[in-house]
């Protein structure tokens, strides 16, 4: 009997070409919903999100109305969720269609010391931590009409930034920003680039007089820890039970056993709202 390994690598090949231009096309985005509540939950967006990237296996949407810019994703993966609430999801646009974060917003911002991530808990836990979210901060780079690049989800510019979790356990992340802070007018029918970004632990820079732990930023805090087990950690809980997802480089785990930043690149042209 002949083997069939060639046609069915074939046919494997095909898939991948397809999931790989479905990823590269510019996306046309649809008009947002009549009544859009940024509440954390997806109910207005449909039973399942427009967009699904392979690479970081995020299932998202981004669509407007004649006034905002809208962001919806849903992650089920415990890693992804636990380094959105402790590092944030990063959205950078760039209204002439290239790789460079001319516009970005973060949500929430911590700073460079910022917590380890949160652990795997019981949906009630999930909930809270979800819940402090909303005291804490976002990061706009490159709006000229922002006058202070970090402030409060209760502010005058119209970010508006929510999280929680559906009846599913999935996270969900919405956000609004006002297309007017663009000053885009005339680039609206033009493609637009998108980097969506979910972050990580950042290294704590040495300072002068310490060893090595400082130098290699989370390990002195993730190696002892929580590295080898106790609460599910990052090294257990997290690393362990998922595979690497993103747009990562080396190992999926930054250093002391904490998980990397995913993200993705695209395009889209505006709905038309008019």
């Amino acid at each position: 009997m002949k083997t069939q390994y060639p046609y069915l690598t074939a046919i494997a090949a095909v898939q991948l070409l397809l999931i790989n231009v479905c990823n590269a096309q510019t996306l046309n985005l649809k008009p947002a919903p009549a009544k859009v509540t940024i509440d954390g939950s997806a109910a207005e967006w449909g039973d399942s999100l427009s967009y699904f990237n392979s690479q970081t296996q995020l299932n998202y949407t981004l669509a407007n109305d004649k006034d905002n810019l809208y962001l919806v994703l849903k992650t089920p993966d415990l890693r992804q969720q636990a380094n959105i609430l402790s590092w944030g999801v990063t959205l950078c646009i760039d209204t002439k269609g290239r790789k460079k974060s001319s516009y970005s917003v973060t949500f929430p911002f911590q700073e460079a010391d910022s917590p380890e991530p949160l652990g795997d808990n019981t949906d009630k836990e999930k909930k809270y931590e979800a819940s402090l979210t909303k005291l804490k901060r976002i990061k706009a780079d490159g709006f000229k009409d922002v006058e202070n690049d970090v402030f409060t989800l209760q502010n005058t510019y119209g970010f508006r930034v929510a999280i929680d979790y559906d009846t599913h356990g999935e996270l969900v992340y919405e956000e609004v920003i006002p297309l007017s802070l663009f000053h885009a007018d005339e680039l609206k029918k033009n493609e637009w680039a998108f980097n969506i970004k979910i972050n990580g632990p950042q290294p704590i820079a040495k300072k002068e007089g310490e060893g090595n732990d400082a130098q290699q930023g989370m390990g002195g805090r993730g190696g002892g820890h929580r590295g080898g087990g106790g609460r599910g950690g990052v090294g257990a809980g997290f690393g362990g039970g998922h595979g690497g997802h993103g747009n990562q480089s080396g190992s999926d785990q930054g250093s002391g056993g904490a998980p990397k930043s995913v993200d993705f690149w695209s395009k889209f042209t505006l709905a038309n709202t008019q």
